[in-house]
């Protein structure tokens, strides 16, 4: 059940970080507002 816990968390930050990225080439400063967000 970890285990299975462990990797649905892995995939939505996969899936966060490519978000990211595509949001990164769009506008420059969206990596930063997505920084301050999570922090």
């Amino acid at each position: 059940m970890f285990t299975k816990h462990a990797n649905v968390t892995a995939d939505i930050c996969l899936t966060s970080y490519f978000s990211y990225s595509f949001l990164f080439n769009l506008t420059g400063n969206s990596f930063d507002e997505t920084k301050t967000f999570f922090r």
